[in-house]
């Protein structure tokens, strides 16, 4: 695993992530970049996902979310992405989900830990930052 590979799957998921959003695809066609278990935390919850299907049903409700936000991309402000071993990145990035016009939805910090499993890269945990 390398910081290029990760950096470059990264932004195909991106790309996928945005698609949904924009209710031009499905969260089943997204869930295959998360792992399961799935882990997310913010100051406000931490939820933990055992399968595929609930890991579906979170994309779900964020498709919904962004759908009715008008949501169209995420600008990468920022991205740093430190392999931990042969199995586990981290990707630090700053995030700006923003509408067609480019006014700014939201702004964010996360931190995805990103493993790889056979030949293919999942986000196992999402960790989003304190504002």
């Amino acid at each position: 695993m390398n910081e290029s590979e990760v950096g470059d799957w990264f932004v195909e998921y991106l790309s996928a992530f945005a698609a949904m959003g924009r209710g031009e695809s499905q969260p089943g066609d997204v869930v295959a970049y998360y792992g399961a278990p799935f882990l997310f935390t913010s100051d406000d919850v931490v939820i933990s996902l055992r399968t595929r299907d609930e890991v579906a049903a979170l994309l779900q409700s964020q498709m919904d979310a962004m759908v009715a936000a008008k949501y169209h991309h995420t600008k990468m402000l920022t991205s740093d992405v430190a392999t931990v071993n042969r199995k586990t990145a981290l990707h630090r990035a700053e995030l700006s989900r923003r509408r067609a016009d480019g006014t700014e939805i939201n702004h964010m910090s996360v931190t995805y830990v990103i493993t790889r499993e056979s030949e293919s890269f999942h986000i196992s945990a999402l960790l989003l930052h304190s504002p």
